[in-house]
């Protein structure tokens, strides 16, 4: 038995007994409440006046559901924390660097520091840090929210017909989305000290870069491209890295944004979120083919986050 067999059948045995308990408490907690239910229906049809022994099986059907309701939410909880941690495991034998922190997130600063972003934001969040050594990537939710006051008019009518209009002043939440997608961050030494930012052509350059034209007439059509200086930016897009970057553009409906700075090169490509396989229900056992599906997720995101680092990697 290799040791990825060994790996799927202890985590089917580790986790369908897990899955059953939780089923069986679900379900027990709905057919108690339903059978106290009926019960005191029963009662109360059967003797109406005898409202105090109806409230008393009525409120006995509550307790034991709430109590029962509790013993299932631990125990969903718990198979969610062996899953993890058989999650956790499967990523380690794919690659033993690497490791996943489902609700974190990369840090703010190097967001900011990217100069990718160049709009105001107020909320910072994302999910799936996904770490081999230094390379690094995780879902961003980057989002502006804000209070707006507007006027809406209102008409009324009076008793003898006539029809008048008022404004009246409401307020509503805007969410302005700012990015949503995958944020990377890798290893990437320039070969002199500087900033190469391949930004979308319609947000332009950052201010304190200057603009340069490189020879691929793709790159050029499809991105603002500015460097601290235009030695640098010539020296470090050599031919092989621009198509690099170029083939890495077409794989994606949402065209990515680059910038080689600070020794790290940041990419953010909108709309893309990794996958790490789906969390088993309770409804339907755990199976073999249920975790195989969860292990290839995990193979092929910890693979596309190497063959990102590999390709796009500066001469």
């Amino acid at each position: 038995m290799t040791a990825t067999e060994r790996l799927l059948r202890d985590g089917v045995e580790t986790l369908e007994p897990r899955r059953q308990r939780w089923l069986k408490l679900f379900l027990k907690a709905w057919g108690v409440s339903a059978a106290g239910g009926v019960l005191a229906l029963g009662v109360y049809s059967c003797f109406p006046g005898c409202a105090l022994l109806w409230g008393a099986l009525a409120l006995t059907a509550v307790v034991t559901m709430f109590g029962l309701s509790y013993k299932t939410v631990k125990q969903r909880d718990e198979f969610y924390r062996v899953f993890m941690a058989w999650r956790d495991q499967a990523i380690h034998q794919i690659e033993e660097r690497a490791s996943l922190a489902p609700n974190q997130c990369l840090p703010q600063h190097h967001f900011d520091g990217s100069l990718l972003n160049n709009r105001f934001y107020n909320t910072y969040g994302g999910s799936n840090l996904l770490t081999i050594g230094d390379l690094r990537c995780s879902d961003l939710n980057v989002r502006h929210i804000y209070e707006e006051t507007y006027y809406e008019t209102v008409y009324s009518t009076d008793s003898q017909g006539r029809t008048t209009s008022s404004q009246v002043q409401r307020t509503r939440t805007v969410v302005v989305p700012i990015f949503n997608g995958l944020f990377l961050t890798l290893p990437a030494t320039l070969p002199h000290p500087g900033s190469v930012i391949l930004r979308q052509e319609l947000a332009g350059t950052s201010g304190s870069l200057r603009r340069i034209r490189v020879a691929s007439s793709h790159i050029n059509k499809a991105y603002a491209i500015g460097s601290t200086d235009p030695f640098l930016g010539h020296r470090v897009l050599t031919p092989a890295l621009m198509e690099a970057l170029w083939d890495f553009r077409l794989k994606f409906r949402s065209a990515p944004s680059f910038s080689f700075r600070n020794g790290l090169l940041y990419i953010v490509v909108p709309g893309l979120s990794l996958g790490f396989g789906e969390v088993p229900g309770k409804w339907s056992p755990v199976t073999l083919t249920k975790l195989k599906r969860v292990l290839s997720a995990c193979e092929a995101s910890i693979g596309f986050l190497k063959a990102t680092a590999e390709n796009l990697k500066p001469s």
